[in-house]
């Protein structure tokens, strides 16, 4: 299940992510909040909060997620990851995989400095 994370800019995607991500996540809110922001910038950041409880990603999930890496690979500017390092070590490479040097992995105890990275002009 996915929740927004309200108060960013709209060039910033934020989720909530609890449970197990699946395709319907995607479809219903990765994909249309992507969309949005990708109206109002030329580049996308991401603040992502993986929950203690996050059970990982379906396959179809999984596979969406590929594609719209893929898709939008140019238009990604910023991923910050906030989780405890129990639920990190595979969502992490599959970020960075996608995404090298744009990702930064926060602990949950700095989500303030996740968003203020995220949200930072350079």
């Amino acid at each position: 299940m996915i929740d927004p994370i309200s108060d960013l800019p709209g060039d910033v995607v934020g989720l909530h992510i609890r449970g197990k991500l699946t395709r319907e996540d995607y479809e219903n809110v990765v994909i249309p909040a992507v969309e949005a922001a990708i109206e109002v910038a030329d580049e996308v950041r991401v603040l992502v909060q993986l929950d203690d409880d996050f059970h990982g990603i379906e396959l179809g999930a999984l596979l969406d997620d590929v594609k719209l890496g893929a898709k939008w690979i140019g238009d990604w500017d910023r991923v910050a990851l906030v989780a405890d390092e129990g639920v990190l070590a595979s969502f992490t490479k599959l970020l960075g995989i996608v995404l090298p040097d744009k990702v930064k992995v926060f602990p949950p105890d700095l989500m303030d400095l996740a968003r203020q990275w995220v949200t930072e002009r350079d």
